[in-house]
């Protein structure tokens, strides 16, 4: 797929405007995740919903869904790991603002004003990883 995205956002005003990106990119374009692949081949599709909440916070909802060859640590062969992750976050500018979310809201900490908007797919796949792949 050729569809550009923004390399950087500003997610409080994504926010205000109600933007919604859908697409596709390349494994491989993930370079940190890649690094933890056997095969950094295929795409992840995703689609990145940002809107306000009742209490005005920045909100980021949507989903990601792709496969990742992983090796297994049992018999070192490919594993195939399906991922669909639904998203729900809360945009913060700081740790005291995330201690104050309840515990049903995951923060994302804005350090910058600015987000990485291949970023934000790629640290949810990160954390998607197992431990150990088996």
């Amino acid at each position: 797929m050729s569809k550009r995205f923004p390399d950087q956002l500003d997610p409080w005003r994504c926010a205000d405007l109600g933007k919604a990106f859908s697409g596709q990119l390349p494994l491989d374009a993930l370079l940190r995740l890649s690094a933890c692949l056997l095969k950094p081949a295929g795409v992840v599709n995703f689609e990145l919903i940002f809107s306000r909440d009742p209490q005005r916070r920045a909100i980021l909802s949507g989903w990601l869904k792709t496969a990742l060859s992983l090796q297994c640590q049992r018999c070192l062969e490919e594993v195939i790991l399906p991922i669909d992750i639904r998203l729900s976050q809360v945009f913060v500018r700081g740790l005291d603002e995330a201690g104050l979310l309840p515990e049903s809201l995951d923060p994302c900490l804005v350090e910058e004003e600015q987000v990485t908007f291949t970023d934000l797919i790629e640290d949810e796949l990160l954390l998607a990883l197992p431990q150990v792949a088996i």
